[in-house]
């Protein structure tokens, strides 16, 4: 519901909310438009047109920005902003004062610009672009001055600035008051130049839990990198600088939550930054996710483009920009360099989509910075959103990653994932060959009871990209999974992959492949259909891989009854020329903490292969099941293996397979 009426000479909205809302690893996909195209079916479906079409609009979206740039630059004096019409025909709107743009077609003859010609129309507007803005500066200083919380926008459309206000009033009795006495605030009462709009509430930051990375209460955005290329990882100001992912800490690096600036960064000592966004779309080539390989600075931003964003809480949802030049009053000294976006049938921000990116296609638009409740523009009854463009992130002294920067040797861990569980890495298929490197089922209790599967660690391969499989047979499924891979770059390491299926129960297999070749490791397993026998002193559990006759063989083995179980087994093997090195270590005792004082600086390191000998299964009550993983203190790899038995009584032997990076 709106009403109209005059306030002291400033024409006022006022608009009543009847129902408001609850305010980095890989490779590239074969073309860069196949993330375009699921923005366009997003496209074609608000705006009922075929995706044809739609997909010819976003491409255009590029020249667009790269024109309204050029104007703004070269035609200051009388330029009044550019605009995207979607319906109820397509148009590209120039706005000009009555001598401005009259040599407008010079500007589309230019190189990659031809295509705008059969769709662009000039208009004579009274304002020009610089001349909203010094409005706008005007009315924000005006209300600070005042006390009073207002949000600003250009609204290029209706060449005019527009304040957001829950006290309308008081704002226009004080924007008249200023007149008496300041010719550049008089200037705000003129007729048609400023709106004073009427709103229950003002736009907020949002900031709740984690959607796609998660960080603490906010949402990851882009992977980053400084002037030195170390990479990090971005979020939004206004969020925590003690941030985490996966329950491992990312150090702060710097950030800003003032001015143009909502935007921190931080380093990921634990993880690969790379340039994917999460996007939650199916594909065979990047499933959930997309490359980032362009930037778009705000300058090249224009009302009426139609972007995307993943976040938290709304996850994937696409909107129009309304305004490049929105002042939010939550931000301390804001300037009116944010971007405010919307749509009228879908919510476009909730708390917890803070610091998430925004992007068309594969290029990269800006940072969730806030979001305005229950306001698809005011009036309406979906969030909008308003997001800080990426260019913002230079004054904090890092840039927007547009290449993947992938290891040619990569550990990949994941800590506390649950239990009985199937997990998509990210990690392509096609680029690495990988192995399980370590793992811990903790705090579960072992189900001795009758025949399942025993133990499952290993990898699989799902839309080119590696999934995880674990579980244990414990009681109501109870674990919780840690996991570490060893992932090597296939165009840098002679690496091959082997998989060996229904061997049968304690198994000594021979692979046929030449010891003299290879360096092979155990790189994932599954012993099942087995009985756990949990009376006695035996070996537990083996699989590794050892030579024999000029012979890689597997062992194999659970303490089942009968032998019962049957084993697949998966190999990592690296031919011998390559900078592999395979380490041995025997008889290391039981709950073992193990210093193999191979240096962490030079390798990257994984588990190849492990026993557990003779213990006595404890079937009782919970506790961590078994262990056996590496990780780094004092420059060294630390080995620890346990598995749950009746006083700690078992002794481990383990194999190592490190690469050198």
């Amino acid at each position: 519901m709106k009403s109209v009426r005059r306030l002291l000479g400033v024409a006022v909205v006022f608009t009543m909310i009847l129902t408001p809302a609850t305010s980095a690893v890989a490779q590239p996909a074969d073309s860069d438009d196949g993330a375009l195209v699921e923005d366009a079916k997003r496209y074609a479906a608000t705006y009922e047109v075929e995706l044809d079409e739609a997909l010819h609009r976003l491409r255009l979206q590029s020249a667009i920005g790269k024109l309204g740039a050029e104007l703004a630059s070269k035609e200051r004096a009388t330029f009044g902003g550019l605009w995207i019409q979607h319906s109820p025909t397509y148009l590209v709107i120039a706005h000009f004062t009555d001598r401005g743009g009259r040599d407008l077609k010079r500007y589309l003859d230019a190189p990659g610009l031809e295509d705008l010609a059969p769709v662009i129309e000039r208009r004579t507007v009274r304002l020009s672009f610089k001349r909203l803005e010094t409005l706008q500066v005007t009315a924000n200083r005006v209300a600070r001055k005042h006390g009073l919380q207002a949000d600003s926008r250009i609204n290029v459309s209706e060449n005019r600035v527009e304040l957001l206000t829950a006290a309308p009033t008081e704002l226009a009795q004080a924007i008249n008051a200023e007149a008496k006495g300041s010719k550049a605030a008089a200037e705000l009462v003129l007729p048609g130049g400023v709106e004073i709009i009427g709103v229950e509430r003002l736009s907020a930051p949002q900031a709740y839990v984690y959607g796609g990375l998660q960080v603490n209460l906010c949402s990851s955005g882009f992977a980053v990198q400084n002037g030195s290329g170390t990479l990090g990882i971005s979020t939004a100001g206004h969020c925590l600088d003690s941030q985490s992912y996966n329950n491992r800490s990312l150090p702060y690096q710097g950030g800003q939550f003032s001015g143009s600036i909502d935007a921190q960064w931080h380093t990921a000592p634990d993880f690969y930054p790379t340039n994917r966004v999460w996007d939650g779309l199916s594909d065979a080539t990047s499933p959930n996710y997309r490359q980032i390989t362009a930037t778009k600075t705000r300058a090249n931003q224009v009302p009426g483009e139609f972007v995307c964003k993943f976040g938290t809480k709304s996850f994937y949802t696409c909107g129009t920009i309304t305004t490049t030049s929105y002042t939010p009053g939550y931000l301390p000294s804001a300037t009116a360099t944010y971007v405010y976006v919307d749509n009228a049938t879908q919510d476009q921000s909730e708390p917890g989509d803070s610091g998430g990116p925004w992007f068309s296609g594969n290029t990269a638009y800006g940072l969730m910075s806030g979001g305005y409740d229950g306001g698809g523009g005011p009036g309406g009854i979906y969030n909008a959103a308003i997001y800080m463009a990426v260019d913002g992130l230079t004054s904090l002294g890092v840039s927007v990653l547009t290449t993947a920067p992938d290891p040619a040797v990569g550990r990949f861990t994941y800590r506390d994932m649950g239990n009985n569980f199937f997990f998509y890495t990210g990690i392509s298929a096609l680029d690495y060959e990988c192995s399980v490197g370590g793992f811990a089922a903790r705090d579960g209790d072992i189900n001795e009871n009758d025949s399942g599967d025993i133990i499952q660690s290993y990898l699989y391969k799902e839309n080119n990209h590696w999934q995880i499989r674990a579980d244990f047979r414990a009681h109501n499924n109870q674990e919780s999974w840690d996991f570490d891979l060893l992932c090597l770059k296939k165009s840098s390491f002679p690496v091959s992959r082997f998989e060996y299926r229904n061997l049968g129960g304690n198994i000594n297999y021979n692979t046929g492949l030449s010891t003299t070749t290879y360096d092979c490791g155990v790189g994932g397993f599954a012993a099942r259909d087995g009985d756990i026998n949990e009376s006695g002193d035996a070996d537990i559990i083996q699989t590794y891989m050892h030579r024999s006759g000029g012979t890689w063989w597997i062992r194999a083995d659970f303490h089942s009854h009968n032998n019962g179980e049957s084993w697949d087994v998966d190999a990592l093997c690296v031919q011998k020329w390559a900078p592999v090195v395979k380490y041995e270590f025997r008889n290391l005792g039981n709950n073992v903490t193990y210093n193999t004082f191979i240096d962490s600086n030079t390798y990257e390191c994984g588990v190849a292969g492990f026993a557990a000998r003779d213990g006595d299964i404890e079937e009782h009550n919970s506790g961590d099941i078994i262990q056996a993983y590496l990780t780094k203190s004092g420059g060294y790899w630390i080995f620890r293996g346990d598995f749950r038995t009746h006083n700690d009584q078992e002794s481990w032997d383990l194999d190592v397979l490190c690469v050198q990076r």
